[in-house]
């Protein structure tokens, strides 16, 4: 919360900036606009960070139940009937289903490998594969041992179903641990969420100038209130990233808020008016406020 209340400085402190100080303080204004742009990026990066760990999250535990679940099905008759023995013959044709099950997650694997070889690089996520790896070839192991134990005339099928019995708690125990950090990852990924929501919310009041002066946007000499920025309920808040235009009624159009020139247009038609943003990251460079009175 510290973090978000110092994001909303930068931008008050932009807006008072930009309203306060003609030829004096540029340098201190570039300070915080490139602080609040590193931010933004930092956010970006972060998301994209936790998103990788949900995917590695959910491939975890999707092949910890696959696992489980076809561990579970290999002393179990293929008939489905009660109180019929399995046969040896049986647990091998349930373990060679299992083996083809290891074979696709493996191959899902590797396919997830890939995809975050393409993103931003995540230093946690690239561990919970490696963990999912060496969880699978430890099973990839067992697997042939079992298969070598199975092929044995005397195979003991009693005695090798409590040994996957014991498997399986374990990885029930293992699944558990990635339920936590599926949680925690996803608090962390909640609260980065509004923190990039803030960064990436315009606020924008389009109105009279007596309207905006009753809103306290303006002051008795038509000012910018730069406090007014503190409350939010005064303006309409927009993405930045989408919001392009608006259009509006107006009998003239003023700006108030110093927008770069060349970031956006403004077409007329009658008594109505069309602002187009043409580049979003420089329209919003200076301050995440625009005000434009109507008369």
């Amino acid at each position: 919360m510290k973090k978000l209340g110092y994001i909303l400085l930068l931008i008050i402190g932009a807006v008072s900036m930009l309203t306060s100080c003609k030829n004096t303080g540029k340098s201190d204004l570039m300070r915080l606009i490139e602080e609040r742009d590193s931010l933004r990026l930092v956010a970006e990066i972060q998301n994209q960070r936790y998103l990788n760990i949900e995917k590695a999250v959910n491939m975890m535990n999707a092949t910890m139940d696959s696992i489980a679940q076809e561990e579970n099905m290999i002393f179990v008759n293929v008939d489905g009937k009660d109180g019929v023995p399995i046969t040896r013959q049986d647990a091998l044709s349930n373990l060679q289903r299992y083996e083809e099950m290891m074979k696709r997650q493996h191959q899902k694997i590797e396919e997830l490998q890939e995809e975050l070889k393409r993103n931003v690089f995540n230093k946690e996520a690239q561990e919970l594969i490696e963990n999912l790896q060496s969880q699978i070839a430890i099973k990839d192991r067992q697997i042939t041992e079992l298969r070598q134990e199975l092929e044995k005339k005397d195979a003991n099928i009693a005695q090798l179903r409590e040994q996957v019995r014991t498997q399986t708690i374990r990885i029930n125990q293992q699944t558990e641990t990635i339920t936590q950090l599926d949680k925690k990852n996803q608090a962390q990924s909640k609260a980065l969420q509004t923190q990039s929501e803030m960064l990436n919310t315009g606020y924008v009041a389009l109105s009279t100038k007596d309207d905006l002066k009753r809103k306290g946007i303006l002051d008795k000499k038509g000012k910018l209130v730069v406090s007014s920025m503190l409350d939010k309920n005064k303006f309409q808040k927009v993405d930045i990233r989408t919001w392009k235009e608006v259009t509006f009624s107006a009998k003239k159009v003023k700006i108030l808020t110093n927008m770069p020139e060349g970031s956006y247009s403004l077409f007329k038609s009658g008594n109505n008016f069309q602002l187009i943003i043409n580049n979003p990251s420089d329209f919003w460079r200076v301050s995440n406020y625009l005000v434009i009175q109507t008369d």
